[in-house]
């Protein structure tokens, strides 16, 4: 139970952070700057997801 709670409120957390910004862009710019963006914002999950592999 504590891990589902951990993990809504870093959800909740990233949403609140990177979502407003993300949004900005795609407004300035476009939908597929605002794509590159969020990739961009999610590329360290990767690194957690390879080391949780190891």
């Amino acid at each position: 139970m504590l891990v589902i709670r951990m993990m809504s409120q870093s959800d909740a957390l990233g949403q609140f952070g990177g979502g407003p910004a993300v949004g900005w862009i795609g407004s300035t710019y476009s939908i597929r700057a605002s794509l590159m963006a969020a990739a961009i914002l999610m590329a360290p999950i990767l690194l957690l997801v390879r080391e949780n592999r190891r």
